[in-house]
């Protein structure tokens, strides 16, 4: 009984121990980006950027996924604390219905990046034409 107690206690620290770094990460990123830090790879990921590489308006589609998977992994670390069991936690995040949430936010963010690219292209085109035309003159 006493092992069984001590590997209890063990697996909740760990636990806690990663609820606080995964709550920091996301508190940490938060605060960068409200404050204007945020080092380039967060602040290209949570903000578009235009066609002349500047930074832009937030991404709500980024943003989106973004949040939905830390809630995803917070409560997937909320039931396997509850319940002590790995197992249990997954099982409980292989719903159906979880699973096409994900899916849902991760889709959103995928098909924006994908119209973006697309929308990108042809005023980057005439961008060129525009100024191949400027220099032949």
């Amino acid at each position: 009984m006493a092992i069984d107690q001590f590997i209890n206690l063990i697996s909740a620290l760990i636990l806690l121990f990663a609820a606080i770094v995964l709550g920091a990460i996301a508190g940490l990123i938060v605060y960068m980006i409200y404050k204007g830090r945020a080092p380039e790879s967060i602040a290209s990921f949570v903000f578009e950027t235009s066609a002349d590489g500047k930074g832009g308006k937030p991404s709500v589609s980024r943003l989106q996924m973004l949040i939905w998977n830390f809630i995803v992994a917070f409560a997937f670390l909320f039931v396997v604390g509850k319940d002590g069991s790995i197992t249990n936690g997954i099982e409980a995040l292989l719903q159906p219905s979880v699973l096409t949430l994900l899916g849902i936010s991760n889709a959103t963010y995928l098909l924006g990046k994908v119209t973006k690219q697309a929308s990108a292209k042809p005023e980057l085109e005439n961008s060129k034409a525009a100024s191949g035309q400027k220099k032949e003159k």
